[in-house]
């Protein structure tokens, strides 16, 4: 299994203009279930959280591993990619590891991809660490309706936390009860965002959206799968749209800081997303409790 590595970092290189900054000793690690590793890995580097801040009030740095920073520095020298994003001095370590990758994923799911508006009713699928903030992103949009559907009963309480405001065990009830409050026009969006991708959620989630309605696919389904088997005239009959979304749309540079400002006025809850926190010894428990659903977010603090 892969686990994507977001740690908050001083990075011992200047840029032009800049003083090299010491080494912190602390660290935090999101933990987070990516896929089975085909080359047995436990390593997963981002180059999309490593953008260069010079913003004064910023001092810390938050970005991709930094356990082989030479392999780092070639890759990003390969991407064309600036280095890292700084970390606002208010903003705790263990908050900073949650915005480098599920928050905007989930977030930009709803905001920028599915492009929710006000009074629109959205269905969301599976309420893990993406999925609960795909259910803020929409709760923030405006939605009237933002429905859930996961069949573990500690996500469904904790999505209500997040902004839902109907929760399901499984799909069919949550499309009857799409219709009957809707008076059959639908929902305008459906985002896809469980562990797994399955035939049988994007299914649903096409036939749950009405005319002109739209489904934005964030999750990642099985390498040796295909989720996507929906028939032609399901699309062209109601317009219905597919598409999928990266890091939910966002742009690191943009995003992440104004994730930070709606979390500083209370317009974003990202506390309430750690679950549980472990030390880096706790890795396996961590991961087994990711599995059996205990956690929302898990987060490893490392001190060294």
């Amino acid at each position: 299994m892969s686990m994507l590595w977001t740690q908050a970092f001083w990075r011992p290189r200047a840029r032009e203009g800049q003083a090299a900054r010491p080494i912190p000793p602390a660290m935090v690690a999101g933990v987070a279930l990516l896929a089975a590793s085909t080359l047995g890995l436990g390593l997963a580097i981002e180059p999309a959280v490593r953008l260069w801040g010079t913003h004064p009030s910023w001092s810390r740095l938050i970005g991709s591993p930094r356990l082989y920073p030479d392999i780092e520095e070639r890759l990003a020298d390969l991407l064309g990619a600036p280095d890292t994003l700084l970390l606002p001095t208010d903003i705790s370590y263990e908050i900073g590891c949650l915005v480098g990758c599920g928050v905007p994923t989930g977030w930009g799911s709803a905001v920028y991809a599915a492009g929710v508006r006000a009074g629109d009713t959205v269905v969301v699928y599976g309420a893990g660490g993406v999925g609960s903030n795909a259910v803020q992103g929409a709760r923030y949009a405006g939605a009237k309706n933002v429905v859930v559907v996961d069949p573990v009963e500690f996500k469904r309480d904790m999505a209500k936390v997040f902004g839902a405001t109907h929760t399901f065990a499984d799909a069919k009830a949550a499309h009857d009860f799409v219709v009957d409050t809707t008076h059959g026009q639908l929902a305008d969006h459906a985002i896809c965002t469980p562990g797994v991708l399955t035939e049988e959620i994007v299914s649903a989630a096409a036939q749950v959206i009405g005319k002109g309605g739209k489904v934005t696919i964030t999750a990642v389904g099985k390498a040796t799968e295909q989720a996507v088997h929906v028939h032609a005239g399901l699309l062209i009959s109601y317009q219905r749209q597919l598409r999928g979304a990266l890091f939910g749309d966002c742009n690191p540079l943009y995003d992440v800081p104004r994730l930070l400002g709606l979390y500083r006025s209370g317009d974003l809850k990202l506390d309430e997303l750690i679950t549980r926190r472990y030390r880096l010894d706790e890795v396996n428990a961590a991961y087994q409790d990711m599995l059996d659903g205990k956690l929302i977010r898990g987060v490893i603090v490392h001190e060294h």
